[in-house]
């Protein structure tokens, strides 16, 4: 008759044929005596010994040293890194590119005052009201004398913007008189005319005195027609001058007349605007897009 063993005790995992009586101090899996290894104070099984010599060379490939760079070095992909500094290469230029074309763009006052309006949600003029023929309003702005220098363009006069920043309006000369002309879209109602000059001109090129004509739109029963409403002095100050008229007229195309300056060999204004009595510029709601601008 074959004999079995009494006992209950399990096998070693790593020697079959002996039986587990002792404990791994690592993951506590039952061995035998004979598996064990002294490792750092803790008696380990193979497993856990196996694990922590991984775990110590992945430590050691991590250092930099001279023998690990190299071994990196030579372990490159030298085609997937072509391509990728090909890559980087090639955003760094499109950046440049589009830093340089932003530093050479010119300046767009238009778009500008659109993004003001958009920003702030009203047309208001240094809290002045609706310049009626500013540029984005489809205003246009013409005169007899006119700097050729492109920063000085009529448009300066009626593109809402009298900021330091923003170059102002020239003439070419100061042969008077020198008529500036805006005219809008429709028929406005006109109750003042406000003048900026621009801080970094000569106070000698401001406008001095200046005549205002309007043409009154045409009636059923005569023709538009010019008239004279006003003769007006203005200072040879850089703050903002307002000429109130005695009451508001309808007009359609509107002319200052310059009749002369302070002295100096041309002359120049940030901004010209006509403002009719209507104060409440803004539009919507502040906290929502209102979609495309006029």
């Amino acid at each position: 008759m074959a004999r079995h063993s009494l006992s209950h005790l399990p096998r070693c995992p790593f020697h079959p044929t002996r039986e587990a009586t002792d404990r791994c101090d690592r993951c506590y899996t039952l061995v035998s005596p004979e598996a064990l290894e002294e490792r750092d104070l803790r008696r380990l099984c193979p497993r856990c010994i196996e694990a922590l010599d991984v775990a110590e060379q992945v430590r050691e490939d991590a250092r930099l040293t001279p023998r690990n760079v190299w071994r990196r070095f030579r372990g490159i992909d030298y085609r997937v890194a072509a391509i990728g500094m090909a890559v980087i290469a090639l955003l760094v230029g499109a950046g440049a590119f589009m830093v340089w074309v932003t530093a050479r763009a010119e300046f767009d006052p238009l778009l500008i005052r659109r993004a003001r309006v958009g920003f702030t949600q009203n047309f208001d003029v240094d809290n002045e009201g609706l310049d009626f023929v500013e540029v984005i309003k489809n205003g246009v702005a013409t005169a007899t004398s006119q700097s050729p220098d492109p920063l000085y363009t009529i448009e300066r006069l009626h593109d809402a913007l009298p900021d330091t920043p923003v170059p102002p309006w020239r003439s070419a000369d100061a042969v008077f008189p020198i008529d500036i002309s805006l005219a809008g879209l429709a028929p406005e109602l006109l109750s003042k005319v406000v003048i900026w000059n621009h801080s970094n001109e000569d106070p000698s090129t401001y406008i001095r005195e200046f005549e205002l004509y309007i043409t009154s739109p045409a009636e059923p029963d005569r023709l538009a027609r010019r008239e004279l409403i006003g003769t007006f002095t203005a200072l040879p100050a850089d703050a903002k001058q307002v000429f109130l008229l005695d009451e508001a007229v309808l007009t359609t195309t509107t002319i200052v007349r310059i009749l002369d300056n302070h002295g100096g060999d041309y002359v120049s204004a940030a901004e010209i605007g006509l403002f009719n009595p209507t104060v409440n510029t803004s539009f919507g709601n502040s906290n929502i897009s209102q979609g495309p601008l006029p």
